[in-house]
């Protein structure tokens, strides 16, 4: 609602209360427990003193909407009604201003309005100058690091000071830490670069200082969490990490610390699993990963071994099975684990993840982490094979060439289609000139033509003659350039008159186009 006059008058507001809730209002505002802190056209800001030791922050707005920083399920509260009540029966006494208020804050208490009040902006830039006079110069990159937040100044450049102010807040005491990361995580959670002339389409792409202030709260988050914890706040960093994990899986590992200090700290971590935010694409992965961890902080590695076994269903279940095994100590079975793995799943191609549930999340290419272990400490002519087919390269043939078994293969990997874009090099190694006359009669194009045409000069003058021809029908300047190339190759190849025709009838059949003509001109000094 947005209200006619502001302060509103009693009928405008009273109906948005319970009496219950009107009637301890108007016994808090009685008790002097109010102090108003401003008063404008838009907005009421004050104080009221509840039953805790440190009074409420309230704020109202003219629109109707308000904050109050008391833990209280009945909405509007009773602090937002004394308030109002205050403010009505003081009417007369016109706008009040918090500047001079704010000048003889103390600032500790600046801090912690602050973070109550934070999500107003109007308020919220008062507080943050004051904050900021704590220790003045004690924390250089971390002020710093706030005031480029505060400006909206460009972040793309600041990686360098961000890293040094988060190591300053690391190194905080613990109240300390607290405060700031919490005005961080503000800052960064309502960061809007000011930047005019920044460019979206730079090399950067679009929306990267987004992605960078995303990181950067996920990390101020996770140190608030760890700063709570510290302050023996076991209820208080539970509550604020759990919400942020389904979004911030690299905050676990402090909300899991938390958990373990807690009496119903498990139940609380399965009830976070449990929410439906889960539900959608990669957090699913996640969430298996997150519930495995769980088992084995509060079961014990037995329990999350067989957890594992028993669901060995993607490489992902075999590599974090895997280097279980080697963190005990068990390297045999992890080897043969990881050999019953690699056939498995090595097969399926050079790919992140073969998970029903997409990219589970695991380090790299899971399949090529035990690959590439089998390989030093089972070498085999199996394992080299398996590297070749997944990445295949001239090195990696060159590894497994030699070994008795490789002969029998040879041709089978040659007809595999998914090595054309290396089979040229391997045949050339080879100088198998019957395979490679093969290969380049299945595949004419003047790329692979540059590589044989020692060997082949009268089947790569067809292929070159041919592409030159094709990208001269295309008509546009960037054609006319790569036709020229490849009419370059072909008069290499064929020097003579009859080269010399060929290019004339060319440059006379398209006469007419000047671009054509211009491209062609190193060509032309030839005739």
């Amino acid at each position: 609602m947005h209200f006619s006059t502001f302060p509103p008058k009693t009928g405008e507001w009273q109906a948005l209360f319970s009496p219950k809730t009107l009637e301890r209002g108007r016994i808090l505002m009685g008790r002097d427990a109010v102090e108003l802190l401003e008063r404008n056209p838009t907005l009421l800001l004050g104080r009221v003193q509840g039953s805790e030791h440190q009074p409420y922050q309230v704020l109202l707005r003219s629109s109707g909407t308000y904050t109050c920083s008391c833990p209280s399920d009945v909405q509007p509260c009773k602090h937002v009604a004394a308030l109002l009540f205050y403010a009505e029966s003081h009417f007369e006494a016109g706008a009040t201003t918090s500047e001079n208020w704010l000048e003889n804050l103390d600032p500790i208490q600046a801090k912690i309005l602050l973070l109550e009040l934070a999500q107003d902006p109007l308020v919220r830039g008062k507080l943050v100058q004051k904050a900021h006079t704590v220790h003045p110069g004690a924390w250089d990159a971390l002020s710093a690091f706030l005031g480029v937040l505060e400006r909206g100044d460009n972040i793309e450049y600041e990686s360098e000071l961000a890293e040094a102010a988060f190591e300053e807040l690391e190194n905080l005491p613990s109240a300390e830490k607290r405060i700031q990361s919490a005005i961080l995580i503000d800052l960064l959670e309502n960061f809007e670069m000011q930047d005019e002339g920044y460019d979206p389409h730079d090399d950067n792409g679009e929306g990267y200082w987004e992605d960078l202030a995303g990181e950067w709260r996920s990390r101020a988050e996770g140190i608030l969490g760890s700063a709570l914890l510290e302050a023996g706040d076991v209820d208080g960093a539970l509550e604020f990490l759990l919400p942020r994990v389904p979004g911030e899986p690299d905050l676990w590992p402090r909300a899991l610390d938390a958990a373990l200090k807690h009496p119903q700290g498990r139940q609380k971590l399965e009830a976070m699993l449990d929410s439906p935010q889960w539900d959608r694409g990669y957090r699913k992965g996640q969430n298996i990963t997150l519930r495995r961890d769980l088992i084995r902080h509060f079961d014990g590695p037995t329990a999350y071994e067989r957890e594992l076994r028993a669901h060995l269903d993607t490489s992902s279940d075999y590599l974090e099975l895997f280097n279980f095994l080697l963190e005990e100590g068990r390297k045999t079975e992890a080897l043969d684990l990881a050999s019953a793995g690699v056939r498995t799943f090595g097969g399926k191609g050079n790919q992140y993840s073969d998970n029903t549930v997409w990219m589970r999340v695991m380090p790299g290419d899971a399949v090529g982490q035990m690959l590439d272990t089998l390989r030093i400490e089972r070498r085999s002519f199996e394992w080299e094979r398996v590297a070749f087919r997944r990445t295949p390269s001239l090195e990696l043939y060159h590894s497994f060439k030699n070994y008795p078994e490789f002969e029998l293969a040879r041709e089978e990997l040659l007809r595999d289609p998914m090595l054309d874009g290396v089979l040229l090099e391997l045949l050339l190694d080879d100088r198998d000139l019957p395979a490679l006359e093969r290969f380049i009669q299945k595949h004419p194009t003047p790329k692979f033509a540059l590589k044989v045409k020692a060997h082949f000069p009268e089947a790569c003058k067809v292929i070159f003659k041919r592409a030159t021809l094709e990208l001269v029908q295309q008509g546009n300047r960037t054609a006319y350039a790569q036709g020229a190339r490849w009419a370059g190759e072909y008069l290499a190849l064929e020097p003579g008159e009859v080269g010399q025709n060929w290019l004339r009838d060319l440059l006379e059949h398209n006469k007419r186009r000047s671009a054509l003509l211009d491209e062609f001109k190193a060509l032309r000094k030839l005739l």
